[in-house]
């Protein structure tokens, strides 16, 4: 963006070729080309379409806020008929260089903004005239306008067609041979700045491929054939993006077993000396077949990507999804631009002597200029083709970006038959059904270890009012060759915002870190944050007032609950790492926390052992990332909150058995595969470390609460604890509630543990037509909901009795009395008030207790 505010809506940016304040006047001058990133600086090209002169004294060009004036660009002069002018964010003189563009051509650049990457993904171009009236307009949005260009390293040029219309479905990718007379800079971008022919242009469709991707037994014949009407078809089989400079198609391909090729991508370093080892075998191989058609006179076709596993019962050969990624070989293993490779970057920044995981590299940059273009194929267990479309790949991570195999991020990317979104319940019914972008991760600090810590979390704690990362895991193939397995996540961010809370991705604020820094900003602003923090810092929380007003900006719940499982599990990259938070942009939206990256804890160092006084290490730090948990625990209401959560979550989603449990179905589904990785990345060292490491994290799972407790109740200055017995023989007729656990679908007696001095709240909810109450060790009985803070282990039993509500009709009146006794007569069941297994006149006593005191008797 040019600037850093954002537009009032999402929906107002996504539909701004609707919803226009202002129609673009007629005007000879218009937007002909743009690029809104790239290796050099983006750029924008406008032409005089007319016949006469046109001085541009006045004019200027501003994004999607629309605003005349923000950006002069009178600096032009007068532009002829037939001339064209470019804008750009970096230097003049530099960008004249870079394109090899004469001195006829006028440029303006250093528009009195940041250069570098200015222009959004989705973006507006908005052209004024020395009036202040809108000339025209171009609204784009890869992202979010269904097939439409991705203007980055290429530059997007417009058809005759669509000149002066704002319907970027009439633009053009700028290519090699194009009626622009495209060219390349000296950054490796194309286009062709200042210069504007005008016309049109066909694409080819692309060719008809014979078989689907997916998992064949046998060798087939492969047929491609051009589309209907002709033209010219060639191919590649390593993953490179076909040209003209392909292989020519002529006949059918054999596709067949790809057993005893020797690897190549495999075999490339993908990180320091110190780390890089090859693999250990030769790894399974698919067929990657990428072709287009050409035609005289035409834009080639996009290119059809398909990916073969070939081989007897491959369909079942892996017991996980799936992924093929695809990419032109330049463009991840690539010298100057791959970004899973060290790279010019290593070399060029090499310092002698310094440590590895310190070395800048191609790996370890970030942005959309290291986004790289590439096609994604997903297959569900036997083989079942789930999605297939092109993306957009950056790597993923912090440190974790030094490792061997690395995370990638992949974005749903537009094209013409491709959707914007990942359309596909990757993770699930009940997880949202579409993504605009997920990780492909390689485990993180967690990937020479048990290689699962951050998923089991993830998978265990959903239900508990967090935001966590949905997980499953994947094998994944590159450009055809076996990649190992990858944990297939979501990834934070306001589409993920938007999926889990219905809210307005383009009105988020999103910190990390410090939060008071504006680096700490991720998305939107921060002065929300800093003014809470503010007040935090003026005003003592120990105040009842002062506490609520901290409710009002934040969800306090949320965050303690968040603050439990961060102790739970002893994470030492947190909390001064790994700090996510946000909100909506609406007056009354609060911060929340996620969950993620748990990768250092639950035992991976003895920083995080079992044994661990994790909650003593944040109430005794005086760093600024414990400051508002230290703040909050002022407060005693909140302190016994905490205090409470911490035992809610040990009583439930935290109970060993349940989190043993799921550890065991992540071997289940990982162990098929580990042999596989380990041979490909060397880590876990071997099968068996692996399996130590396993054994390991389960000690930490059983372990845990028991050594945890004591820690609690010190730190706390509480006196010790006590278990809480719930008996419930009526089961699913009455619902129960203790603090934040839901017992629904317990096995009652249910015992938690809780902590001396902090009440326990336990309610009980019967169905229509009950009444529950609560026996405390069999003698004073709580109509409904109980607070308790017993000295020593306490039974609570849940009891239900008829309610004088006979008709269930939400009142209690002499209808009751007609319908009960009209049911009494007739020797109904429920006419057995006192559940007693007979008929009679102790029914009608009972009935009438119930009655008369206007609910249960």
């Amino acid at each position: 963006m040019w600037n850093s505010r954002k537009p009032e809506s999402w929906l107002q940016r996504r539909c701004a070729a609707l919803i226009l304040w202002a129609t673009p006047a007629m005007s000879q001058v218009l937007i002909t080309e743009y690029m809104y990133t790239g290796g050099g600086p983006e750029f924008i090209e406008i032409t005089n379409i007319g016949d006469h002169a046109r001085d541009l004294a006045g004019w200027s060009i501003d994004d999607n806020h629309r605003q005349p004036h923000a950006f002069p660009i009178g600096a032009l002069g007068v532009l002829g008929p037939g001339g064209s002018a470019v804008i750009t964010e970096g230097d003049a003189a530099a960008f004249r260089a870079s394109w090899q563009l004469g001195a006829s051509i006028k440029i303006i650049g250093e528009l009195g903004v940041m250069a570098g990457n200015n222009l959004g993904r989705s973006d507006e171009i908005n052209l004024y005239d020395e009036q202040g009236v809108l000339v025209d307009r171009l609204t784009y949005g890869d992202e979010v306008i269904a097939g439409s260009i991705r203007a980055r390293n290429a530059s997007g040029w417009c058809t005759t067609a669509a000149l002066g219309a704002d319907s970027i479905l009439g633009w053009r990718l700028s290519v090699p041979g194009d009626v622009q007379g495209t060219w390349s800079s000296g950054q490796g971008d194309r286009g062709s700045p200042g210069v504007h022919t005008p016309g049109d242009v066909a694409v080819t469709p692309p060719p008809v491929v014979s078989h689907p991707a997916g998992f064949y037994n046998e060798s087939f014949q492969l047929v491609i054939e051009p589309p209907p009407g002709g033209g010219a078809v060639y191919y590649t089989l390593n993953g490179a993006e076909p040209s003209t400079s392909s292989e020519l198609y002529t006949g059918p391909l054999t596709v067949a077993p790809r057993g005893g090729q020797p690897d190549v991508y495999s075999l490339i370093p993908t990180c320091t000396p110190e780390l890089w080892r090859p693999p250990l075998t030769t790894g399974f191989k698919a067929t990657v077949v990428r072709a287009m058609a050409v035609r005289p006179g035409a834009e080639p076709s996009r290119a059809v990507t398909r990916t073969y596993f070939v081989g007897s019962g491959v369909a079942s050969r892996f017991t996980m999804p799936v992924v093929s990624v695809v990419s032109d070989p330049s463009h991840l293993f690539g010298y100057d631009a791959g970004i899973y490779v060290p790279g010019r970057v290593y070399d060029e920044q090499f310092i002698p002597g310094s440590h590895w995981s310190t070395r800048p590299a191609n790996y370890t940059q970030t942005g959309a200029e290291w986004e790289r273009p590439g096609h994604i194929e997903f297959f569900e267990p036997g083989g079942v083709l789930a999605f297939t479309q092109s993306v957009g790949l950056r790597i993923h991570g912090g440190y974790t970006r030094q490792w061997p195999q690395k995370s990638l991020r992949v974005y749903a990317d537009s094209g013409p038959g491709h959707a914007t979104v990942f359309n596909h319940p990757i993770f699930g019914d009940a997880a949202p059904p579409e993504h605009r972008r997920i990780i492909l991760r390689n485990q993180g600090q967690d990937f020479f270890h048990a290689f699962c810590r951050d998923d089991l979390l993830a998978r265990v704690l959903p239900g508990r009012d967090m935001d966590t990362m949905a997980s499953r895991f994947a094998v994944v193939f590159v450009d055809g060759e076996y990649w190992g397995v990858h944990g297939v996540r979501e990834r934070f961010d306001a589409y993920y915002l938007a999926n889990h809370h219905g809210v307005d991705p383009g009105a988020v604020d999103i910190l990390e870190g410090h939060g008071l820094l504006p680096e700490s900003i991720v998305e939107g602003d921060n002065s929300h944050y800093v003014e809470m923090f503010a007040y935090m810092r003026s005003h003592d929380l120990a105040v009842p007032g002062h506490m609520a007003e901290m409710e009002r900006r934040m969800d306090v719940d949320q965050f303690l609950n968040y603050t439990a499982a961060e102790v739970w599990c002893g994470n030492t990259d947190w909390p001064a790492g790994n700090l996510r938070y946000w909100r909506p942009r609406t007056p009354e939206g609060r911060w929340r926390w996620n969950l993620y990256d748990l990768d250092q804890s639950m035992g991976w160092s003895a920083a995080s052992a079992a044994s661990v006084d994790s909650p003593g290490r944040i109430l005794n730090s005086t760093d600024w990332s414990t400051e508002l948990f230290r703040a909050i625990m002022r407060n005693q209401d909140a302190r016994d909150r905490f205090v409470n959560r911490l035992a809610d979550l040990m009583n439930s989603h935290l109970r060993p058995e349940r989190t043993l449990a799921e550890l065991h179905a992540i071997r289940a589904e990982l162990e098929p595969e580990m042999t596989g990785q380990i041979n490909r990345w060397r880590a876990p060292v071997l099968f068996a470390t692996w399996v130590a490491r396993l054994e390991s994290l389960a000690q930490f799972l059983q372990t845990r609460n028991g050594l945890l407790r004591p820690f609690v109740a010190s730190n706390f200055g509480l006196p010790g604890t006590w278990t809480l017995t719930i008996e419930h023989p009526h089961g699913a007729d009455a619902a129960v509630r203790v603090n934040s656990i839901d017992l629904e679908g317990s096995v009652f007696p249910w015992s938690g543990v809780y902590f001396s001095t902090v009440p326990v709240r336990i309610t009980a909810e019967a169905g229509p037509g009950f009444c529950a109450s609560l026996v405390v060790d069999g003698g004073e009985t709580y109509a409904g909901s109980a607070v308790l803070n017993p000295a020593a282990d306490t039974t609570v039993l849940v009891q239900l009795t008829r309610s004088g509500d006979f008709n269930l009709d939400g009142g209690i009146d002499g209808s009751d009395v007609d319908a009960f006794f009209s049911a009494w007569e007739e020797g109904a069941p429920e006419a057995d008030f006192n559940t007693d297994g007979g008929i009679d006149g102790s029914d009608v006593s009972a009935f009438f207790s119930a009655w008369e005191a206007g609910g249960c008797g």
